[in-house]
């Protein structure tokens, strides 16, 4: 394939050469690529002037976003007045991503560098790579870029061009005649999946006149291979097989593209056995987590069954138009993210989410704003391929000219039974949400923690919140912005690192929302599978979906909390969509004492409170769990095992050095497995009044840990809900206690539980926290569930199961 690039040879500069009496300079062009391809080199035109004294010329490659350097190269001998080129390792890129193409230059006397005043005054498209004109590029700083050091060229001066290149290779089929699209996907082991290609870029009247399908490695079967849609067959086991499509048309041309067929025990296995896309290509950078505040969107119903459309309802501010990128979060190989589809909408639905109306008002009882975007237009449609596992799902919405924002979703296989079902904190997240609006209002909406003042106890915070609107939380973190807290109560914080757990070692999930379990009062979801994770800073919980899952739990669904200050506010579901779901929550937070909420119907204090005896409260949620909330955060510390005691000895630590402990020894966790809220276990595990208000554990609870720290004033939960006045001493146990038909509950009392996992979170504070003990316990306890790892990651044991409480009566 021939490299393209944006400038051709013959481009000459107007004002052929520059010099400046200084010691460093760093020129380059902004650049988009088009199309998928990968950077093979760079090209700069060397002046004709040679500088006096000694030059180095390095041609360097920057991500637009992220300002990271991506490639590194010096020329050498260089010929000057001409064009110059230097090749790289190859770097794959994804259709739409912006680069910056430099040269530093270093001289001891001057340097030289050819240039032309007003070039980008209009952009430049040539093949696949695309130069914006000046002010229509990302950060609205021009596109020919310059500094002053070794550094990101973020200045610019008159649309001045520089001439600085890259070299493209887009790949192409059969030399370059008829290129081919398809995605590689995964099927079960000895099962069928369908597969396709598409030609793309024919001619006008040109036509597929032929299909011819081979297996090219890894064995399998295929079915109307001479069509273009045939069927593959996979073999039993785990693996991976390449499929090659020759596409031929009525023009001649032809074509060939290999795809890649994962196969696995289950379809988790399965899909992460196929490669992903670098982080840096999916991921917001640090800086920018809140995304492009004049572009944002949400899906419709935030989760759907994998064989429906996701609508969603994208809005745009600036008019500058966007394109999306669908992902599915995972492992896959540690990349985090696999790409399914490249979404371009209609001119009419640009010019629908550029259309907009204000946001509504969720709230039907208060004058207090409660923002809702329910009255938004779809705007966006994305039908999931048949083989697309249940999973969190990412939309990447990519404006043009630059930037991009996230819209999370779940994508739900209400049909299969798994193993696992895995619940994020999306009702925690929807309550710290403080979505207000496009551009300058992104984060002055009205949460339960009034927006951006984040406290609880501001007399205009909101009384309901809906799920109709973009969720903005992530930026809590970003440099400067006066979000705090927000930042521990999003998915990259605790559940993205179990999620990449869960998926790396091959357990068999499917996935659901809080949506999804407010809408199943009988737990009638959970009940198929043998076991439910609730992850994250799981904290508010409707009536529903506590009553789903204790009905669950005790019909022989097994619980895995990896959470703390989980199922603390208890709230209501109002606006049932045609599903069931309620879109909009109700939470006065009537414990505190200004919420003037008792004449309400139903509780929406804290579970545990005493007041809301008889409406749904005083209903303390360690009965659930195993564990309650009594450490308000951030408050950062190691769990402990000691051996006396017995802890050591528990079935949750075997193939671990902590089984192997001896009297007087302890094993300490890494530094911030507990945090950033953590729990106690009951009435005992806390010096201070709000004992008072927690249920004793389980009789035949479990402990597999032990530790107790000096928590002081300000922190340290004294009351019901609303009072943390006081210092004292909280005890952290890790708890397994019974459910019904031989199940067992899991709590740990900690949102950081998953830290131990993985190491790819976004907030974490300090050094890395994974641990092989906590790994191990995870597999462990998991296994006890009966849930199986698939692709068990290496330094780590298979268990054998163990029945905590002997074998379930018959």
């Amino acid at each position: 394939m021939q490299p393209q690039s944006l400038f051709d040879n013959s481009t000459a500069a107007a004002n052929p050469h520059w010099t400046e009496a200084r010691t460093q300079l760093t020129v380059g062009t902004l650049i988009q690529v088009t199309a998928d391809g990968e950077i093979v080199g760079g090209r700069w035109l060397f002046p004709q002037y040679v500088p006096a004294g000694q030059m180095t010329a390095q041609w360097v490659l920057y991500d637009n976003v992220s300002r990271q350097v991506l490639r590194r190269a010096t020329f050498t001998t260089p010929t000057w007045g001409a064009w110059n080129t230097v090749a790289v390792a190859p770097l794959p890129v994804l259709a739409g991503r912006w680069l910056v193409a430099a040269v530093y230059l270093s001289a001891t006397v001057e340097v030289a560098y050819p240039y032309t005043h007003a070039f980008f005054a209009s952009a430049r498209t040539n093949g696949n790579l695309f130069a914006p004109a000046t002010g229509a590029d990302p950060a609205g700083i021009g596109n020919g870029r310059y500094s002053l050091t070794d550094s990101y060229p973020g200045l610019t001066y008159n649309a001045t061009c520089y001439f600085v290149d890259l070299l493209c290779a887009v790949p192409s089929m059969s030399g370059g005649n008829l290129t081919l699209a398809g995605t590689d996907r995964p099927v079960g082991s000895g099962a069928t999946v369908g597969l396709d290609v598409e030609a793309t870029a024919l001619s006008p009247g040109e036509t597929i006149t032929s299909y011819s399908w081979s297996v090219q490695s890894g064995g399998g079967s295929l079915a109307g291979a001479a069509t273009a849609t045939p069927t593959y067959t996979a073999p039993t086991g785990s693996g991976v097989a390449v499929v090659r499509a020759s596409v031929t048309t009525s023009t001649g041309r032809s074509g060939n593209l290999d795809l890649r067929v994962s196969r696995g025990p289950n379809p988790v296995a399965a899909e992460n056995a196929l490669p992903g896309v670098a982080r840096a290509a999916w991921d917001l950078p640090v800086g920018a987590l809140g995304g492009i505040s004049t572009l944002q969107g949400f899906a419709d119903g935030f989760s759907v069954d994998r064989h429906e459309t996701v609508h969603f309802k994208i809005g745009q501010s600036d008019g500058a138009g966007w394109s999306a990128q669908v992902y599915r979060i995972g492992w896959y190989g540690g990349a985090g993210a696999r790409r399914y589809a490249t979404l371009t909408p209609s001119a009419a639905q640009l010019a629908a989410s550029q259309a907009q109306p204000p946001p509504g008002d969720c709230d039907p009882v208060t004058s207090r704003p409660s923002l809702d975007c329910g009255n938004w237009s779809t705007t966006l449609t994305w039908t999931p391929p048949a083989w697309a596992p249940s999973g969190v799902y990412l939309l990447r919405l990519e404006r043009t000219g630059g930037g991009a924002s996230h819209v999370l979703f779940v994508l739900r296989d209400d049909d299969r039974t798994a193993e696992l079902m895995v619940m994020p904190a999306d009702s925690t997240w929807v309550a710290y949400n403080a979505f207000g609006g496009l551009g300058a209002n992104q984060y002055a909406g009205n949460s339960l923690y009034y927006g951006t003042a984040i406290n609880q106890y501001h007399s205009d915070c909101a009384r309901y919140v809906s799920y109709d609107r973009p969720i903005v939380n992530r930026g809590a973190a970003d440099p400067g912005r006066a979000y705090g807290a927000v930042q521990w109560s999003t998915f990259f914080t605790g559940e993205y690192p179990m999620l990449r757990f869960l998926e790396r070692n091959g357990v068999d999930a499917k996935y659901y929302a809080c949506l999804d379990a407010a809408g199943d009062p009988t737990g009638a979801l959970l009940r198929p599978v043998r076991a439910a994770l609730a992850m994250g800073h799981n904290e508010y919980w409707s009536d529903a979906m506590r009553a789903g899952w204790e009905t669950a739990k005790d019909s022989g669904t097994s619980l895995f909390f990896c959470a703390a200050n989980e199922v603390f506010w208890r709230a209501v579901g109002h606006g049932a969509d045609a599903t069931g779901r309620p879109r909009t929550w109700e939470c006065y937070k009537s414990t505190i004492a200004s919420r003037e909420s008792l004449e309400r119907p139903q509780w929406t204090g804290t579970w545990r409170d005493p007041d809301g005896a008889g409406k749904g409260g005083d209903d303390p949620e360690n009965t659930l769990t195993g564990t309650i909330f009594v450490v308000n955060g951030p408050d950062l510390r190691p769990l402990v095992v000691p051996y006396d005691g017995g802890y050591s000895a528990t079935p949750l630590w075997r193939h671990t050095s902590v089984a192997a402990l001896t009297a007087g020894q302890a094993w300490t966790s890494p530094g911030q497995i507990l945090g950033f809220e953590w729990d106690t276990y009951g009435p005992a595990g806390t010096s201070s009044p709000g004992a008072a208000y927690l249920a004793p554990p389980h009789p035949d609870a479990v402990f597999c840990s032990h530790v107790t720290y000096s928590i002081p004033s300000g922190l340290l939960l004294t009351g019901p809900g609303d009072e943390y006045d006081s210092a004292g001493t909280a005890t952290h146990r890790l708890v397994v206690h019974p459910g019904g038909d031989g199940s067992l509950t899991f709590g740990t009392g900690t949102i950081n539980w998953s830290l131990g996992l993985d190491s790819a979170n976004t907030y974490q504070v300090g050094s890395d926290n994974t641990s092989t003990v906590i790994r191990q316990a995870t597999i462990n306890i998991l296994a006890d569930m009966g849930v199986t790892a698939a692709t068990l990651m290496s330094g780590l044991t298979a268990p054998t199961r163990v029945r905590w409480w002997g074998e379930p009566a018959a």
